[in-house]
C-alpha cells in the first residue's frame, strides 16, 4: 500500500510537440529526458513502479487502442519501452 502523499507509480510516456499538435513517440524521442526523470525520482527516494504507457503503434502490431486482449498489450512499441526502461535502470545501478 502506498502512503498518503507519496508517489506510488509513474506512467512513462513521451510526446513530441505541444497541445493541440503533439504525437506520442518512443521514450527519449520527445519532450522529456527519461534518464533525468528517473535520476530525480531516485534522488527523492521513489521506490514505486515505473509503467510503460501509451507507446506508439508499430506497423504489424495488433490495434492497441480498441483491443483489450493480451496480444494487443504485447506490441513491439511496448517491448521497446520496457527494454528502454530496463536499460536506463541497469545503467543507473538499479536491477
Amino acid at each position: 500500500m502506498c502512503a498518503a502523499g507519496r508517489i506510488c507509480y509513474v506512467h512513462f510516456r513521451d510526446v513530441a510537440g505541444q497541445v493541440p499538435a503533439f504525437a506520442e513517440c518512443f521514450l527519449g524521442e520527445g519532450n522529456f529526458d527519461p534518464v533525468a526523470v528517473i535520476r530525480r525520482l531516485d534522488a527523492v527516494g521513489f521506490n514505486g513502479f515505473l509503467i510503460d504507457d501509451h507507446v506508439p503503434a508499430v506497423e504489424g502490431d495488433v490495434d492497441t487502442w480498441g483491443d483489450p486482449s493480451p496480444e494487443a498489450y504485447c506490441s513491439r512499441g511496448r517491448a521497446h519501452a520496457i527494454g528502454y526502461l530496463q536499460g536506463v535502470l541497469s545503467a543507473l545501478g538499479h536491477r
